[in-house]
């Protein structure tokens, strides 16, 4: 049985490059359950009165630690499967820092690494959640990456 219907917002971050083909997105990585690891876009659940815009603010703060400037888009919305058994109504924003992506990284203790997938890598993983794959392809179709 599938419970409630979990409203997730979510941030892409991508590293931009001219040509589509080699810019890369940013998934963290983390552990749902001892042995089963997958990638998925820093984010989580919309609090009760919370906007997407805020709840994207503050999760980008809590797991990535980041709280300078940023400009948002929402891209996409998706319902799917997030951890196994659950599903989510999974709210893609595009998140446009204004400093170096490479001091972004993880600093939560729910993730414990992060990578920049290519297209074609994210196409093969076999640990993206439904939710998270479908965003990806639409990112994709819609020209980010």
């Amino acid at each position: 049985m599938i419970g409630e219907l979990l409203e997730v917002c979510a941030a892409a971050i991508i590293r931009p490059h001219r040509e589509p083909g080699c810019r890369r997105v940013f998934l963290l990585r983390r552990e749902e359950v001892p042995g089963q690891v997958c990638f998925t876009f820093p984010g989580g659940g919309q609090e009760l009165g919370e906007s997407r815009q805020s709840c994207i603010v503050r999760e980008v703060g809590e797991e990535l630690g980041y709280h300078g400037r940023f400009r948002l888009r929402l891209i996409c919305s998706h319902i799917g499967e997030g951890v196994p058994g659950q599903q989510v109504n999974l709210h893609l924003f595009l998140l446009q820092l204004g400093e170096n992506l490479d001091t972004i990284g993880p600093v939560d203790h729910d993730h414990d690494g992060f990578a920049w997938m290519s297209y074609t890598e994210v196409e093969i993983c076999p640990r993206i959640t439904q939710a998270t794959r479908l965003c990806l392809r639409d990112l994709h179709h819609r020209g980010y990456f």
